[in-house]
């Protein structure tokens, strides 16, 4: 469950593999071209009350002191837009100092990989606001997607937690055209914001990704064909990485084929390089990495603390495993079974959670059933052994995918239906799915809500960012 960013090639950001079981997935769990038909059978108007939206992330209308001054004399452009069959962007004007009004281009980065920090993020990223979806449904309402009529995109959002679970931010990354792109992060418990920037990707392989962890975000760039040719990251804490993020060249070849989806990590950056292995670099500054191969096209699923977790879909033995590459960089298996696939491996911060599915090696196959198990969060696979738990077992499923957890609940789409189970008792309940909607990406689980990218029944995706009403629990004891 990997991104990277290549919109100037196809919209590699929302495309993603979920037909494929644990193919590389764009967005905090994976994304679809064409959407999910989740939860068939709930469509429609289920009678249940309006949607009743969480106290976190309301809108903040308050100016944000970001520390950096909106300079009014400031030289901008109204904006830069070129063919993407194009080599690059056209260069900036001598003494233009940005791509957009309000926003300062980033020169550290190759001339074909423009990036531009906003200069007040407040006066940039749209309010988080909430209104009724368009079915008018009952226990639906979505985020408004007005900044551009003729292209309003949700291409990828996450929601962070602290280790103690307390969800901390939120990233939206938003296409404002086929070739541009705007990164938001918002503190969760305000929705305020706190910094933007915004890419222009080209034809030479610029790809950009932006992930948020507990205390701190990243972005990662990638440019293929340009010099220089490599991987750039710069880590901070949201603010300061908006107002002057400092990027480090991680090796002096390296070329990904995908990064963590989820979990930014205030020390590990982590990476895939195709071919079943994985890597990890610490974020201390410096260029060096670690690399390591595991069976089954194992591939980075997120990283959290000092630890990289990686899928293998067919393991040793041809059962999907889990992995885990430890701060001292050894790569061990977390969690097998002989007779399953282990799979959708997901943390909440305190814990983690992860799908055990019998039935059949084929991937794409309908199932027999998956039990869903939580533990402690640990890398150590005897601990593990020694305080998992099974809380729930759902039948009849396909092998579960864009899994999620947040305070308890762990969530996951499959073809019978999105899923979310409650870790204090077992209860399970099947997420409604919106008229005209079906589930892309899940973001953000609650004990009432579930909160998710959609696409629309005709298969354009990131139409809307919405958050669904859940209920009744079922199973409880």
């Amino acid at each position: 469950m990997n991104k990277l960013r290549a919109l100037g090639g196809g919209l590699c950001a929302t495309v993603a593999l979920v037909g494929l079981a644990f193919g590389p997935q764009c967005g905090g769990g994976g994304g679809s071209s064409a959407g999910h038909d989740a939860s068939a059978g709930t469509d429609g108007a289920d009678g249940r009350s309006e949607a009743s939206p969480d106290a976190a992330l309301h809108p903040d209308t308050g100016p944000l002191d970001t520390g950096v001054p909106v300079d009014s004399s400031t030289t901008v452009d109204s904006g830069v837009f070129y063919n993407p069959g194009d080599a690059c962007p056209p260069p900036l004007d001598a003494g233009t100092l940005s791509d957009w009004p309000g926003f300062r281009r980033l020169t550290e980065l190759d001339p074909c990989c423009p990036t531009d920090v906003a200069l007040n993020p407040a006066q940039v990223a749209p309010p988080v606001t909430w209104v009724p979806c368009p079915s008018n449904a009952t226990g639906c309402v979505q985020m408004p997607a007005g900044w551009n009529s003729a292209y309003t995109q949700f291409s990828d959002i996450e929601i962070s937690v602290a280790e103690d679970g307390a969800p901390a931010y939120m990233h939206v990354l938003r296409l404002l055209s086929q070739t541009q792109g705007e990164h938001d992060i918002y503190s969760f418990p305000a929705g305020s914001p706190l910094g933007a920037w915004r890419v222009i990707y080209g034809s030479l392989s610029c790809e950009t990704a932006t992930i948020v962890g507990g205390a701190s975000a990243t972005i990662y760039a990638f440019v293929n064909g340009g010099a220089p040719t490599g991987t750039f990251v710069a880590a901070a804490a949201p603010a300061s990485l908006a107002a002057a993020p400092r990027f480090v060249r991680i090796g002096s070849d390296l070329l990904l084929a995908g990064i963590q989806s989820t979990g930014s990590s205030e020390t590990t950056f982590g990476f895939d390089l195709g071919g079943g292995a994985i890597g990890r670099a610490p974020l201390d500054g410096g260029s060096s990495y670690v690399t390591a191969a595991g069976p089954g096209q194992v591939s980075v699923a997120f990283v959290s603390r000092g630890d990289v977790f990686a899928q293998s879909n067919y393991g040793t033995a041809g059962w999907g495993q889990i992995y885990v590459m430890q701060p001292n960089n050894s790569l061990v298996l977390l969690r097998s079974n002989t007779n399953a696939h282990v799979s959708a491996i997901a943390t909440d911060g305190p814990d983690v959670y992860w799908g055990e599915t019998f039935g059949s090696m084929d991937l794409s196959a309908q199932q027999h059933d998956t039990q869903v198990w939580t533990a402690p969060y640990t890398d150590d696979p005897v601990q593990l052994a020694t305080t998992a738990r099974q809380i729930a077992d759902i039948p009849g499923t396909t092998l579960p995918q864009l899994a999620i957890a947040f305070g308890g609940h762990y969530a996951f789409w499959t073809s019978s239906g999105t899923y979310v189970v409650r870790a204090s008792d077992g209860a399970v309940v099947v997420a409604p799915k919106p008229i005209g909607y079906q589930y892309q990406q899940l973001v953000y689980v609650t004990d009432t809500e579930l909160w998710a990218v959609m696409a629309n029944s005709a298969g354009a995706t990131g139409v809307a960012f919405a958050r669904v009403t859940l209920g009744p629990w079922t199973g409880v004891e």
